[in-house]
């Protein structure tokens, strides 16, 4: 890791957001010599800033920059930011068209639910809205009984029927 890219690291962890946001930018885009592996981080850290520091139409550029990358060292994290920008941002749905439904299985702890309902409840929409109706059904159809999300599902299953 270059000093450029450490000094980055150490913005993003005393929340120096828009400091960060710049550093971070310049180790995404190589300026400073980092590897692909450093590069990948720099990106996702950047998104977090971004998102930290109120630039959500920057945040979802970010997301669209990473979510198409399944090789990316943070593409399933991404996934976790995809949900929570999607109730200020929608058009970042759009982006869960680069996911398979298996990304659900990392979201598996009890702490993590109301993010695997959420974004179940996205990849179904998503795929609704690129006419895939048959696997938007069986997203909505995933949506638990007790999730905030699931009258909204089933609702959105008719529709998809």
């Amino acid at each position: 890791m270059s000093e450029e890219a450490a000094q980055a690291k150490r913005l993003f962890d005393n929340e120096r957001w828009p400091e960060a946001v710049n550093a971070l930018g310049r180790v995404a885009s190589g300026e400073t010599g980092d590897d692909a592996g450093n590069r990948e981080l720099a990106q996702y850290y950047r998104l977090l800033a971004l998102v930290k520091s109120g630039r959500s139409d920057e945040a979802v550029e970010a997301v669209f920059q990473i979510a198409p990358r399944a090789q990316h060292l943070k593409h399933v994290e991404t996934a976790l930011w995809i949900a929570r920008l999607a109730h200020d941002q929608p058009a970042v749905v759009h982006a869960l068209g680069k996911y398979q439904p298996s990304v659900l299985d990392r979201f598996s702890s009890p702490a993590q639910a109301e993010t695997r309902d959420a974004l179940t409840f996205l990849l179904g929409r998503q795929r609704f809205e690129v006419g895939a109706r048959a696997e938007a059904t069986a997203m909505f159809e995933k949506v638990p009984a007790g999730s905030r999300f699931h009258t909204l599902a089933v609702e959105c299953a008719k529709l998809a029927r």
